[in-house]
């Protein structure tokens, strides 16, 4: 079954990242990779870099290494 992740996940090459605002489609990409068998990472991303008083959440990406 194709999904949204796996077409994603098939075109990925190593190095490439793509960047969610949403937990659950970066996970969803995460376990597409894993399932093919490629490495991958995910980092939060912060606006800690601009202001360290309000560390708030802005996103997520995920790397195909």
């Amino acid at each position: 079954r194709a999904t949204a992740s796996g077409r994603t996940a098939d075109a990925m090459e190593a190095g490439d990242s793509v960047y969610f605002t949403d937990r659950k489609k970066a996970l969803a990409l995460c376990n597409a990779l894993k399932y093919r068998g490629h490495l991958y990472t995910m980092r939060r991303i912060t606006n800690a870099d601009y202001d360290r008083e309000t560390m708030t959440e802005i996103g997520y990406r995920v790397w195909r290494l």
